[in-house]
């Protein structure tokens, strides 16, 4: 079983290098918490929010794993957000996190982070409406 900050790091290095935008991250994680309960040992608690699925704990974990080196951060074009990469040293701890996760795992959270990095800002948001209602209780999407 990993924990968050291994499955963080797992989701990130499935990004292939590329910065993932915060709807990225929450969505990717949200998805796998939800579609691989029972797998992983202790999942982020998403709630309802502006935007669909968002837990707080996301944002604060990545700021620890960033503290010690396995991530780094970077205003966005626009600097309206900031977007997290993974670096060489997250690359290593993902491979090593990587030889104790079965296959079919590696995987689902590959294929994940692909699908959520393939949308637009509001295609994913509304794709993630479309298939759990229930966090649009308290969007502010219009889309």
């Amino acid at each position: 079983m990993m924990n968050k900050d291994d499955l963080l790091l797992m989701v990130m290095a499935a990004g292939e290098g590329a910065p993932l935008t915060p709807v990225q991250l929450q969505k990717s994680l949200f998805l796998i918490s939800e579609n691989l309960k029972g797998t992983i040992e202790s999942t982020y608690s998403f709630m309802p929010y502006h935007y669909g699925p968002f837990d707080a704990e996301v944002y604060s974990d990545a700021d620890s794993l960033e503290a010690e080196g396995f991530l780094y951060s970077a205003r966005s074009p626009r600097g309206t957000w900031v977007d997290r990469a993974i670096t060489p040293k997250g690359l290593l701890r993902a491979e090593e996190l990587r030889k104790e996760v079965p296959e079919p795992i590696q995987q689902y959270v590959g294929d994940v982070v692909k699908w959520t990095q393939s949308l637009s800002f509001s295609s994913l948001v509304k794709a993630i409406y479309d298939q759990y209602p229930s966090y649009r209780k308290n969007s502010v999407f219009q889309g």
